[in-house]
């Protein structure tokens, strides 16, 4: 929707303010530069299931002071949870979370 509004005004813009509508964009890429850096988290080299470890631990608003949020490496933390996770897959020892879920809320069934 957003390409779709930039895409109609651009031209219009262009012919009545010329190189100066370009400021537009510029300050609005400058305006959204502190947000990135102060509420984003570093996302490469992360799995979604780091991602959604990150997430469900009730993360800062600020990700400036959370080392796990801001490093470029992966934390030892997620590498540390895959490599004991492969362990119990590769044990037999997995638990699916439907199975998870269902002892954990009382419910007796068999794992398929």
């Amino acid at each position: 929707m957003t390409n779709y509004v930039i895409v109609q005004i651009t031209p219009i813009g262009i012919q009545d303010l010329g190189w100066k509508f370009w400021i537009v964009f510029t300050v609005l890429n400058a305006a959204f530069l502190p947000v990135i850096y102060l509420f984003y988290p570093e996302t490469a080299n992360r799995t979604l299931e780091d991602l959604d470890e990150y997430y469900r631990n009730n993360p800062p608003l600020f990700v400036i002071g959370d080392k796990d949020a801001i490093a470029s490496k992966r934390p030892k933390k997620y590498v540390d949870r895959q490599e004991a996770h492969v362990q119990r897959v590769a044990h037999g020892n997995e638990v699916t979370e439907a199975s998870e879920n269902a002892v954990l809320s009382g419910e007796k069934h068999q794992a398929i």
